[in-house]
């Protein structure tokens, strides 16, 4: 593959990645925000503060990776998800719900998706868009 080419291929891997990751983030504040009751009657989240934490770095991390210049954009992209398997892994061997989606999601989906998030970033890595 030329140069050319594996560029345009990356550039639209990151393009990808960036739709994927911002609807993932919007998506767990959401579920969250709109289950409230629920997310703090079981599982990690049980103070309305974490709670309000969780969603306020969801929805931010969520704008950066979607709009933010892609080199900074694909480490916040990272990190948030790496926190999110994270927090989802300690919630699965502790057998609680991470409430990552609300009440909506079984917690091993919920700590599938920001390793395939983890895995997607490695195509898309090191992308510079002007």
């Amino acid at each position: 593959m030329s140069h050319m080419a594996r560029s345009h291929t990356a550039k639209y891997a990151w393009r990808c990645y960036r739709v994927v990751a911002f609807s993932i983030l919007v998506a767990a504040a959401a579920f969250k925000a709109l289950n409230v009751s629920q997310v703090l009657l079981s599982g990690l989240l049980d103070s309305r503060w974490l709670l309000l934490l969780a969603i306020g770095i969801e929805s931010a991390a969520a704008v950066y990776v979607g709009i933010g210049p892609s080199s900074k954009a694909w480490t916040v992209g990272v990190t948030i998800f790496a926190l999110l398997a994270t927090v989802a892994g300690y919630a699965a061997l502790t057998e609680q719900n991470c409430g990552c989606f609300g009440s909506l999601i079984d917690g091993g989906v919920a700590l599938a998706s920001p390793v395939i998030c983890m895995l997607g970033t490695g195509e898309a890595s090191g992308i510079q868009e002007s």
